[in-house]
């Protein structure tokens, strides 16, 4: 029985980190009405929010049948090793490229709260 559940957790965990992503490119393109730059802007946030959570649903959901102690401590490898590579990409964005600081916040938070709120409306 449990073979049966760890597709549909692994497909819901997989959406959980896609959805937001189609979200920033609404609002992207959204912002292309007022500015190029702010637009690839929100869309470089997007990105630099969905490499690391993409690396880290990957990385878990794919082990998602080892022991509980070594699933944990995946857990908590991968989490340091998103906060770190998002503050990374963000420096590397903000010094090599021409963006709005603003409008990478923009688009980093909008990804952030489309993750929250998925869960919000999913479990509520």
């Amino acid at each position: 029985m449990a073979r049966l559940v760890l597709p549909a957790i692994r497909k819901q965990a997989y959406l959980s980190v896609c959805l937001p992503l189609g979200g920033v490119v609404i609002v992207s393109l959204v912002a292309l009405i007022f500015s190029i730059i702010l637009s690839y802007s929100i869309a470089l946030g997007g990105i630099i929010w969905f490499l690391p959570h993409g690396y880290a649903a990957i990385k878990l959901f794919h082990h998602i049948e080892t022991k509980p102690k070594r699933f944990m401590v995946m857990f908590y490898k991968s989490e340091i090793i998103k906060l770190i590579s998002v503050a990374l990409l963000f420096i590397l964005v903000v010094k090599w490229i021409p963006a709005s600081f603003p409008g990478l916040l923009v688009g980093y938070l909008c990804a952030q709260m489309i993750f929250w709120l998925y869960y919000l409306i999913r479990y509520f």
